[in-house]
């Protein structure tokens, strides 16, 4: 049991350490630094393990909030492309609406919106230039937001988030 517990754990896959200068040297990976921001730090690594990547990730910093999405985009980058470029801008169009306050139920709203123009998009795509990919394609979305020292997460999909914390900083 043991060497096969070996085996598992010393995989023939490229280790880092993500203090490593080679990390971002290898053009299957990629890093960003530790930056602070209003409840502490955030840092963010991506490794490719498929020809073409498929997933997407975005940080907006703001003075009272701090979002984080990530998007994890299966047989293809349109349903992660189509979140990047729009789940931020409808999430502060929900936030305006509602007297610029979050909330759980809001969360809920904008996750249920990008599902409704994601679907309308793919059959726009389909009826008017015959492209067939956009409808076979799909994303699992996880977006942390901290908006005035409150933490909300939604998560459709398979990714998962890891809050750490360090007492002193």
């Amino acid at each position: 049991m043991a060497s096969f517990l070996n085996n598992l754990f010393s995989s023939p896959y490229k280790k880092y350490n993500f203090k490593d200068e080679q990390f971002n040297k290898d053009p299957l990976a990629w890093s960003r630094p530790l930056v602070r921001h209003h409840c502490g730090e955030f840092s963010m690594a991506a490794i490719q393990a498929n020809t073409d990547m498929e997933d997407e990730s975005q940080v907006e910093v703001g003075t009272d909030a701090l979002f984080v999405g990530v998007y994890d985009g299966h047989k293809g980058d349109a349903a992660s492309i189509y979140l990047i470029d729009h789940i931020f801008t409808e999430l502060l169009r929900m936030i305006q609406q509602n007297n610029n306050s979050m909330n759980e139920i809001i969360l809920r709203q904008v996750v249920d919106q990008m599902e409704t123009d994601f679907n309308e998009f793919a059959r726009n795509s389909f009826e008017q230039h015959h492209e067939v990919q956009n409808s076979f394609v799909s994303s699992g979305c996880l977006i942390c937001i901290i908006w005035k020292g409150t933490l909300f997460v939604a998560n459709v999909g398979d990714s998962r988030a890891i809050l750490g914390s360090q007492k002193g900083i």
